[in-house]
């Protein structure tokens, strides 16, 4: 029949949509970290510029990361050891499975919370604390930490201005004020398409892109932030929500399959003691009697 098993198997399918959970949520952490942009030293110094009820945006937005790739690497682990257990109903890995799973659903909790806070850092608000920033860009070839900061962001992540390109000019930043308005520039060289290094700074521009401006990059900053934020939220938000049910479905599961290794070994154990138990007693004088007959015959 299927029923002693069918708790043991459901609970090896719930592991493997569990490594699948485990797996998006760490590709996506990777994904912020390796290719947004976003999570660059220079970057991340600028952000840092920018606080929310005192908390750093650029320390805030590399806890989130580092834990959606923490988390994402736990739960996969999890779900190994979650199939492992299962399957060979281990007694004290299936323990260690539900005291994991519990753990996640807690981390999970804390990673949503924090994404949500970090949302409600967006807004209208970011796109001015952006602004302010910007009021102090002193060009693409200064050094401080808000121009060095601007320029990584501009090349890294694609983005120009904080609301919009000409930001630099209506502000005015001291580079247009200075720079830009003498050579006509209305943008940064680093806000070009095809340059995304600090060597290409130096290197020839076309004039129409820096004074037309064409052929630099549309995405504002600001909208390139709240992309990143937007689509993180969704992505930890549902497969959190989906993750718990599962993972609740699973600490049941595990129970019944712990019941079921319970009950297996106490009758194992009954059995082995009616095995070596004496046959019942046979009186002296039964034997005895049993013996004259033998010789009578």
């Amino acid at each position: 029949m299927c029923y002693p098993n069918c708790a043991k198997y459901l609970l090896v399918i719930l592991n493997i949509a569990m490594f699948v959970a485990g797996g998006v949520i760490f590709v996506a952490g990777l994904l912020l970290l390796l290719v947004s942009g976003l999570l660059n030293s220079e970057v991340i110094t600028l952000l840092d510029c920018i606080k929310y009820d005192g908390i750093k945006m650029g320390i805030l937005l590399q806890a989130v990361c580092y834990m959606m790739i923490a988390a994402g690497g736990i739960i996969m682990i999890c779900s190994v050891v979650g199939i492992c257990a299962a399957w060979k109903k281990i007694k004290c890995c299936l323990l260690i499975f539900v005291f994991l799973v519990v753990f996640i659903i807690l981390v999970q909790g804390t990673m949503v919370g924090l994404w949500i806070r970090m949302n409600g850092t967006s807004g209208e608000w970011l796109k001015g604390e952006l602004k302010t920033l910007l009021a102090k860009y002193n060009g693409p070839t200064d050094t401080d930490d808000i121009s060095d900061g601007f320029n990584t962001m501009f090349m890294k992540v694609g983005c120009c201005g904080a609301g919009h390109y000409s930001d630099m000019e209506t502000i005015p930043s001291p580079w247009f004020t200075n720079t830009g308005s003498g050579n006509s520039e209305k943008i940064p060289s680093t806000c070009c398409q095809g340059v995304d290094s600090d060597e290409d700074i130096t290197l020839l521009v076309s004039s129409s892109c820096t004074t037309t401006p064409q052929d630099y990059y549309t995405q504002t900053c600001y909208d390139a932030i709240q992309d990143h934020i937007d689509t993180n939220l969704l992505v930890i938000a549902l497969v959190s929500g989906i993750g718990l049910i599962v993972e609740v479905i699973g600490i049941v599961l595990t129970c019944m399959v712990l019941d079921q290794t319970k009950n297996r070994i106490q009758s194992a154990r009954l059995d082995r003691s009616k095995q070596n138990n004496p046959p019942p007693y046979i009186g002296i004088d039964s034997v005895l009697k049993n013996k004259k007959k033998v010789r009578a015959i």
